[in-house]
């Protein structure tokens, strides 16, 4: 299995600089090596360790950008690729270096999403650019963050009502701290495509 493959998953511009090459340097998780995607020309080259793989950029059919935030990383963004013969890609906004140990990449990854957006958008006629999470994981968080905001309700009047312990505080501190992000991955990850010339700010770090 090559692991620089995901471990889990209008009129086009004229792309300005098609000779040049950017690149753009990361490692998603522990159980796959560091690797440096390459943009050249009409292609992107994987560069591992365990050797390169590579892809035209007219087999590009999706380019999915959204917010993916995990507990221990809460401004965490990702990049999706689809390639026409089904295989799929996944770069972040961070590097692994270590047991829970992540060094964020936001300038890197800005610069090299910007140039692979506006790559295909010369290049990949086909390729549809996509915002946000898949409609089922959506409505999934959705239906969560709601329930949470729900339970977050009850629990405060129960506890206003008979008290509780410090395990009751604890869990109630939890929802509040980790509720906020969870809206935010809701408004940011609405389903939706969007223009290559104009990537949505919010899907990106620093928004």
């Amino acid at each position: 299995m090559r692991l620089a493959r995901a471990m889990d998953w209008s009129p086009r511009r004229a792309l300005p600089i098609l000779g040049a090459m950017t690149s753009y340097a990361t490692r998603n998780h522990a159980f796959v090596p560091a690797c440096t995607w390459v943009l050249d020309g009409a292609s992107v080259v994987v560069e591992s360790t365990e050797g390169a793989d590579r892809f035209e950029l007219a087999d590009l059919v999706e380019l999915r950008l959204l917010y993916a935030p995990t507990r221990a990383e809460l401004a965490r963004f990702e990049c999706r690729l689809r390639t026409r013969d089904g295989r799929k890609w996944t770069f972040t906004s961070r590097t692994y270096r270590g047991l829970l140990d992540f060094a964020p990449t936001p300038v890197e990854y800005v610069g090299f999403v910007r140039a692979l957006v506006t790559a295909a958008a010369a290049r990949a006629p086909g390729c549809r650019f996509r915002a946000g999470a898949r409609t089922g994981s959506f409505v999934f968080n959705l239906g969560c963050t709601v329930a949470a905001l729900v339970l977050l309700v009850v629990a405060v009047l129960l506890f206003a009502a008979i008290g509780g312990g410090a395990t009751v505080v604890i869990k109630l501190g939890l929802i509040v701290v980790l509720l906020p992000f969870a809206i935010l991955w809701v408004k940011r990850n609405r389903p939706r495509e969007f223009d290559p010339s104009a990537i949505p700010d919010e899907l990106l770090p620093g928004s």
